[in-house]
């Protein structure tokens, strides 16, 4: 079985820390220098969806199916199909990602689109 850090390095992506730091910095720089416009500095694209992608693939590399969850169900559409797309890079049976209410995913992964709106 993988681990998401195995997964990450397998698909030659950034270490998840270091792109968030790195998102989180640029964000705060880009609020200070453009006070007069009241930016408000949210927690988006510090790479919470890509690690939650990777735990599905690590999970599936078990062999058990799970399920993704996430608003709208476009996006689920989406990140459902980014991952299998990733499943058959690595190797492993996309057919055990499963989307919205799947009834016989053993697993249940919710990206933080589903909380927050």
């Amino acid at each position: 079985m993988l681990t998401a850090e195995e997964v990450r390095k397998q698909l030659e992506l950034q270490p998840f820390e270091g792109y968030a730091r790195k998102q989180l910095n640029t964000r705060i720089f880009e609020s200070v220098e453009d006070a007069s416009k009241e930016i408000s500095v949210r927690p988006r694209q510090i790479g919470r969806t890509t690690r939650m992608l990777c735990s599905v693939l690590a999970a599936i590399s078990s062999g058990r199916p799970v399920a993704i969850y996430a608003k709208p169900q476009a996006v689920e559409a989406a990140l459902k199909d980014l991952a299998q797309q990733w499943a058959e890079r690595l190797g492993l049976n996309p057919r055990l990602i499963l989307g919205h209410l799947a009834s016989t995913a053993e697993i249940e992964f919710f990206d933080h689109s589903w909380y927050e709106g």
